[in-house]
């Protein structure tokens, strides 16, 4: 059994000095607390490579010019001491950070600018796969899809490395 006095000195020797600093308030929501399962040195090299894979997993909000990105987007990629990396785009917003203007990061991967010509190229690619050319032209195709004749050959080779045309012979031996 303790006494009171014993009680009271247990009391004094846990107390610790207080701390009176006024504390910034959490400002993230709990949903987008802006934590990477990823390392931030992997995600700097996913970065650097501009991996697709992770395009989508995470942002990655530039210090100096407050502005977030896309692991794919392709602006001079910044030094890794002024990099944070985050799980959400909110996440990103919440803490000040803008969205850059040429990867739009706030939208959802696919539906970006940066993307549309590999878009086209695949609907190309899965156009030619279904044996659309073996009835209809290049021009037809190219209307079909909305862009012209040429667009279209110059965003497949640069997709693919092989014109369209190619692509199709390729197919079509593949398959005989």
């Amino acid at each position: 059994m303790t006494r009171q006095g014993d009680i009271s000195l247990l009391y004094l020797d846990c107390q610790t000095e207080f701390d009176f600093r006024k504390r910034r308030a959490p400002s993230l929501h709990p949903v987008y607390c802006g934590v990477v399962n990823l390392n931030p040195d992997q995600c700097y090299q996913a970065l650097l490579a501009r991996d697709a894979r992770f395009d989508g997993r995470f942002f990655v909000a530039v210090k100096t010019t407050r502005i977030y990105c896309r692991p794919i987007c392709r602006v001079k990629t910044p030094m890794r001491k002024n990099c944070q990396f985050l799980s959400h785009a909110a996440a990103a917003e919440a803490a000040g950070f803008r969205p850059c203007k040429r990867c739009r990061p706030e939208l959802a991967p696919g539906n970006s600018p940066m993307e549309v010509s590999s878009q086209l190229a695949r609907s190309t690619a899965y156009q030619i796969g279904q044996d659309f050319l073996a009835e209809h032209s290049l021009a037809e195709l190219a209307k079909k899809l909305g862009v012209t004749d040429r667009q279209m050959r110059r965003v497949f080779h640069d997709e693919f490395g092989v014109s369209p045309v190619e692509f199709w012979q390729t197919q079509r031996l593949l398959l005989a």
